[in-house]
């Protein structure tokens, strides 16, 4: 069989015709995953097994540690090490940052409907609000929600609409 078409210009229904496959009988995706000691990718992620790791991911600059890099030096784009490696003064450069020039905390921040969050508490605009945090279960309600059962993590409710028996969550 001879390739037609890249990729990005295949058409619906056309599979790779050349390079290795993943292991998996039947699947037809490129392999990335494989044993941490060895170079040779066997499995795509759907199929990788227990304890394989992405042999094509960048990984933490200690020797050993297999992990995704997430920490580097503040000012550079440049990942090097882990959290549990990162050395003093690194900063996660792989999240998105506040807005605000200069700050390097986590946004939480941004535009009332959307989902994307732009600046932290301390830097966000008049009338933005919190878009990470759950909102409260209550049609119509835009409060957070930290009221929920006994016994878990998440939030359904805010104090206005929370049911007999739910507690604040977030202070439990």
């Amino acid at each position: 069989m001879e390739a037609e078409f890249c990729s990005q210009h295949s058409k619906a229904g056309m599979i790779r015709v050349f390079g290795k496959k993943c292991d998996h009988p039947g699947c037809i995706k490129q392999p990335s995953y494989g044993k941490a000691d060895s170079n040779k990718a066997e499995f795509c992620a759907q199929h990788a097994q227990h304890g394989m790791v992405h042999l094509h991911a960048k990984k933490c600059g200690h020797p050993g540690c297999t992990k995704g890099p997430s920490y580097g030096k503040a000012g550079s784009k440049k990942a090097e090490f882990c959290s549990q490696h990162s050395e003093r003064g690194m900063i996660n450069v792989r999240s998105r940052r506040c807005g605000h020039s200069g700050c390097t905390k986590h946004p939480t921040y941004g535009k009332d409907g959307t989902k994307k969050p732009e600046f932290c508490a301390q830097h966000a605009k008049s009338g933005m609000t919190n878009v990470k945090a759950k909102r409260c279960g209550h049609p119509g309600c835009s409060k957070q929600a930290v009221y929920g059962k006994a016994g878990s993590k998440k939030g359904e409710f805010c104090s206005q609409h929370r049911e007999r028996g739910i507690i604040n969550v977030r202070h439990a």
